[in-house]
């Protein structure tokens, strides 16, 4: 175990410890736990070393500790060593506890995910993109594609050419589903950690209707307790801390296109759910987080599917695909 303690932590670090579940109480009854481990597979190679860079930035601004975990053929003490060297000439000092752990058995994806079922404290793993990736884009290789559809935690990816620096923009994809809402909670928790913006935004598939059409169909149109997407955001954001400054953004259009087009603009972490359907308590990929974590110019963090707040039988609400 390894971690010195001169490198300043993120912005909000101190404030974290004395607010730990106001989130959760004023968002809603939705459970993502804050991060109490954060494993990153580590190869050596570039890619590694971005994700290590995205995995350290993530657990000093959560406080969480950090597991470096790499395959290889023995799982040695000596290779522990030369593990943990490795990752402190990388790092330089860090406030983050850090465990370096070779790991043997299986393909890399096989033991990270193992990993991540046998030690209940996880909850992220971080990896990064295939070297055929776009310099600043994400592009998943095999191991974080295996990860990315059944491991039982949040899983995030970082763009290939990453330099870690502060979060100051947190994008969050929102659809008033169950897995939204627990994107939501995720993004809330690193946003507040991090004293960071959060930008909240709902992309209806359905193109606009003309002002005219709007106006004579009027809101009486609307059936009793029918569900308005542009409704449930305003009232998402409003219960969300009021240091996030929190941004409501409501647009028209394909969801995947124009979530990465707003990622573009400054965002510095993308955060979206798992699809609707499936295991409770995993990733699964539906159609618009595949498009995300496949062309993000940013990091993207994918959270698991949510056992709670699973809307009423008969709720007309969208479910996230």
């Amino acid at each position: 175990m390894a971690g010195a303690v001169t490198r300043q932590p993120v912005r909000g670090r101190a404030r974290l410890e004395t607010r730990s579940d106001d989130a959760a109480r004023i968002i809603g009854p939705v459970a993502e736990p804050q991060y109490g481990e954060i494993v990153v597979g580590f190869d050596g190679t570039e890619r590694g070393r971005e994700a290590l860079r995205l995995a350290e930035l993530l657990a000093r601004t959560t406080a969480a500790r950090l597991c470096v975990a790499r395959v290889c053929e023995h799982a040695t003490g000596q290779e522990a060593g030369r593990l943990a060297a490795e990752v402190e000439a990388l790092l330089g000092p860090s406030p983050v506890p850090v465990e370096s752990l070779p790991l043997t058995g299986g393909s890399p994806a096989r033991c990270l995910h193992q990993l991540a079922a046998k030690r209940p404290g996880v909850g992220l793993i971080v990896l990064g993109s295939t070297h055929r990736a776009g310099l600043g884009r994400v592009l998943p290789g095999s191991t974080a594609r295996r990860l990315l559809n059944g491991t039982p935690c949040a899983i995030a990816v970082a763009p290939r050419g990453y330099v870690a620096d502060d979060l100051r923009v947190i994008e969050v994809g929102f659809d008033a589903s169950t897995q939204a809402r627990a994107a939501l909670e995720a993004a809330a928790r690193i946003g507040r950690a991090a004293e960071a913006t959060l930008r909240v935004i709902a992309i209806d598939p359905l193109p606009a209707a003309p002002p005219s059409a709007a106006q004579a169909a009027g809101e009486a149109a609307r059936p009793p307790g029918g569900f308005n997407l542009q409704e449930e955001l305003h009232e998402a954001v409003s219960r969300l801390p009021a240091e996030l400054r929190a941004l409501p953004i409501f647009e028209h259009g394909d969801p995947g296109n124009r979530l990465l087009a707003r990622a573009g603009e400054g965002v510095d972490l993308l955060v979206v759910g798992s699809r609707g359907s499936g295991p409770v308590r995993v990733v699964l990929l539906g159609s618009v987080s595949v498009k995300i974590v496949e062309n993000a110019p940013c990091p993207v963090l994918v959270t698991p599917r949510s056992a709670v707040h699973c809307p009423p039988e008969g709720d007309s609400r969208r479910t996230a695909d």
